[in-house]
């Protein structure tokens, strides 16, 4: 897998003042979002719950289900593609059953330990 999503996003960080990130809650949804000339795409957990099993955003989903999600998308984009991995996942000791190649450009990762919520964007 080519890892130039990785190299692109970095380029638009670094040119732009802001991006603008659509959800993609599956690839179909991403693909539209590439065909709309946006320059990025964004998995929201929520969102990939909310569409994929009708549910609200609970913990229903594991990281593999994620993951599926995640390189299903990429097989249809080359646009970099931000992660939100939610912190229950790493809460659990959840890993990644295929290292950090899962296919997203940055993964976000909420992080609750303080007196409020701090996002974070962490590279892979």
């Amino acid at each position: 897998m080519s890892a130039s999503h990785i190299q692109t996003l970095r380029t638009v960080l670094r040119e732009e003042k802001g991006v603008i990130l659509p959800g993609a809650p599956n690839a179909l949804e991403a693909r539209i979002i590439a065909d709309l000339g946006f320059k990025a795409v964004y998995l929201t957990g929520a969102g990939l719950t909310n569409m994929h099993l009708g549910l609200p955003d609970l913990g229903f989903m594991d990281l593999s289900q994620l993951a599926d999600h995640v390189m299903a998308i990429r097989c249809v984009i080359d646009l970099p593609l931000i992660v939100d991995v939610d912190t229950g996942f790493w809460q659990r000791g959840q890993r990644h059953p295929h290292g950090s190649h899962s296919g997203a450009s940055w993964r976000q990762r909420d992080s609750n330990r303080g007196p409020a919520c701090a996002q974070t964007v962490r590279s892979l």
